[in-house]
């Protein structure tokens, strides 16, 4: 009979080592609320706050609930917090540093 489970450990570095224990075990690592935002943002890059919000609602993106300071607070840490910076990101897959002013 098989079990679905999450592991959870609190850590300084968590990615990285979810990571290792992934490889280790031969499991995959759950995507991250960055890379869920990346992929909006690379495929919808005229969504804005409200529309990429409503994004991550839906299943196929982990159903996330992030209020709008904390999207904005991510989006403006990945440059992709405006509608310039998200199509630049579309058309080249990189992203520009956060000015962070």
């Amino acid at each position: 009979m098989a079990h679905d489970f999450q592991v959870v450990v609190d850590s300084a570095d968590p990615h990285v080592l979810a990571g290792w224990w992934a490889e280790t075990l031969g499991w995959s690592v759950e995507p991250t609320d960055e890379d869920f935002v990346r992929e909006i943002a690379r495929k919808h890059p005229d969504y804005g706050l409200m529309r990429i919000q409503k994004e991550l609602r839906k299943p196929e993106y982990g159903s996330r609930e992030l209020n709008p300071v904390q999207l904005y607070v991510l989006l403006r840490k990945l440059g992709l917090d405006t509608r310039e910076g998200r199509q630049a990101f579309s058309k080249t897959g990189q992203i520009s540093p956060a000015t962070g002013s």
